[in-house]
């Protein structure tokens, strides 16, 4: 049947006796809005007051085929605001779209949950080192899932990800070892996974570009915060050697430290290590598995790192009498999964006056930056490093002719005298009168 909807006339249709059949009231000032009441087969416990069910639809035509959409519940909804629904759907449906098709399939489609869960189990994430898989694990526990787990994959996009970096660099929450889950680095790596999870979909056709190609991630860092000099050196080692001997640092973690700053190995490559890759007669290591080794894919599965004397030293201090090769050279605490150094390398720091941005990363930079300014080429910085290629290394070197040049420019302004500057024209002021 046909009727003007109003407020008042659909107040007393829900307030009537329930029909005894499907009832659709057709608007008189919409015609392809509807009101639909359909009667209960069963009582319903949780609405004893609703005897039956009334929807608001609207229908429409497309390729020959009708449609019928709903809009909302008419006791919820007012049909003002139903009508107002109803005539934009109708727009999209009169311009050739079909808005139940694309509900249905926004229905089925992909959340940020369910592409979260599929990378995960993708070879994408499963070929990844252990280490690199259990950061993305986490930033995907921890952030991803929880933030942007509920989004459709269409409607992440770089205002959405602005927003989700500003929630997790204000995020406090720490994690075991007190160590903070949020903050601007966390916000960083978590947003570089996001931008490798999007570009796997993009590979696997759930996505037909990168939603966040566009934006800027940040750089975690500069290479120029380093050791310095051979007093930053000797500082470090003697602040060691103290704390080790107030019985406030392991002799592992200050061997650990130690052998990363003589050899410029990267953390996880020096904590990991087995007493089967150590030959201290030869003095060298023999690491498998690196991150040069992944990235290569072919040639050498294998990667040699000469151990200098300083690093030999400290090495046989804790060798065990008769090691076994699978035996961990700096084993973990009781359920720990590798040796924590980061506090004690930063407490050392802070004892020894160093600079506070230094990390240990900054350790392997101080091997190649101080390489560099020693006349190393660029090949050969790649193979004291094991750069994949000697575009890494070239940054060093890059670093090194500036502070050259900055040596240079202190060592002879106490020599030179300053240049004088030319003297301009000089013009004689007005005077002002009385």
């Amino acid at each position: 049947m046909q009727a003007r909807l109003t407020a008042d006339a659909v107040r007393r249709i829900l307030d009537g006796p329930a029909p005894a059949k499907i009832t659709d009231y057709f608007d008189t000032v919409l015609p392809r809005f509807f009101l639909r009441c359909r009667p209960r087969s069963e009582p319903q416990p949780k609405q004893p007051r609703r005897p039956f069910a009334a929807t608001y639809f609207v229908r429409y035509v497309t390729a020959g085929a009708e449609r019928r959409m709903k809009v909302g519940d008419a006791r919820v909804l007012a049909v003002d605001e139903a009508r107002l629904k109803a005539r934009k759907e109708l727009a999209k449906a009169d311009t050739g779209d079909d808005p139940v098709r694309k509900r249905r399939a926004q229905r089925h489609a992909w959340t940020w949950a369910d592409a979260l869960t599929a990378y995960l189990a993708a070879e994408a994430h499963t070929n990844k080192a252990p280490g690199t898989r259990r950061r993305e694990v986490g930033i995907v526990q921890h952030h991803l899932a929880t933030r942007i787990g509920k989004l459709p994959l269409s409607d992440l996009d770089i205002s959405a990800a602005r927003r989700l970096r500003n929630e997790i660099e204000a995020d406090h929450r720490h994690a075991s070892h007190h160590r903070r889950l949020g903050g601007a680095g966390a916000a960083r790596k978590a947003l570089r996974v996001l931008s490798a999870i999007s570009r796997w979909l993009v590979e696997e056709g759930r996505l037909s570009s990168n939603p966040i190609a566009g934006l800027r991630l940040g750089s975690d860092g500069e290479r120029e915060t380093i050791l310095a000099s051979a007093e930053d050196y000797a500082a470090l080692l003697t602040t060691l050697n103290r704390m080790v001997a107030e019985s406030r640092m392991r002799e592992s973690v200050r061997v650990c430290i130690v052998l990363i700053a003589a050899t410029g190995l990267r953390r996880t490559e020096a904590t990991d290590l087995t007493w089967g890759a150590v030959d201290l007669q030869a003095g060298r290591l023999t690491l498998r598995n690196t991150k040069g080794v992944r990235l290569r894919r072919n040639g050498p599965q294998t990667e040699h790192v000469g151990l200098p004397p300083i690093a030999r030293e400290a090495l046989t201090r804790i060798q065990p009498d008769d090691p076994a090769g699978s035996d961990p050279v700096f084993p973990a605490r009781s359920g720990a999964f590798r040796i924590n150094v980061l506090r004690g390398f930063k407490r050392a720091c802070r004892e020894a006056g160093l600079p506070g941005e230094l990390t240990i990363h900054s350790l392997r930079h101080s091997v190649g930056s101080h390489g560099a300014m020693q006349g190393l080429s660029a090949h050969e910085l790649q193979a004291l490093l094991r750069h994949r290629d000697t575009r890494a290394s070239a940054r060093y070197i890059h670093f090194a002719e500036r502070q050259q040049a900055a040596l240079a420019s202190r060592a002879m302004e106490a020599v030179l005298p300053a240049p004088e500057r030319p003297a301009g024209d000089v013009a004689p002021l007005p005077r002002r009168g009385r």
